[in-house]
């Protein structure tokens, strides 16, 4: 894992996203979804697995969300994943919905407006969350 891509990207954009409260590998799997809400999970289980990332996209067998949980227990923090939940479900629903915001209102730049609004507003949700939670717990 420390010798992939990801890691090295996420390592060196951890400073900015952990003003939002987000680790590194909760803000990926903020950004895939973006794709579809479904990929979060997928993410958080390859990044968050405790063997092989290639062992994990490669096994066909669904997701053991009770290794995923006890693993993500023991890295992130209340604050921090109370951060994510609001990023998350706050994040645009999916390209696909984008892609029929731009289809529907014919322009760009309304869509890029649109996409801008729910990624600023799911952030900066996150951060107000994750400020309070560290306050809280």
């Amino acid at each position: 894992m420390a010798n992939s891509i990801i890691y090295k990207v996420g390592t060196f954009i951890e400073p900015v996203t952990s003003l939002f409260g987000l680790p590194w590998q909760l803000f990926i799997a903020f950004v895939a979804s973006a794709m579809g809400k479904e990929a979060a999970l997928g993410v958080m289980a390859s990044l968050f697995n405790t063997g092989s990332i290639w062992a994990a996209i490669e096994s066909s067998v669904a997701v053991d969300t009770a290794a995923l949980s006890t693993s993500m227990l023991t890295v992130i923090s209340k604050p921090e994943a109370l951060a994510f939940l609001f990023a998350f479900f706050f994040n645009m629903p999916c390209l696909m919905a984008l892609t029929a915001t731009a289809q529907e209102t014919h322009s760009l730049k309304w869509t890029v407006r649109i996409a801008l609004y729910y990624i600023l507003t799911a952030l900066i949700m996150a951060t107000i969350v994750y400020h309070i939670g560290l306050v809280i717990f």
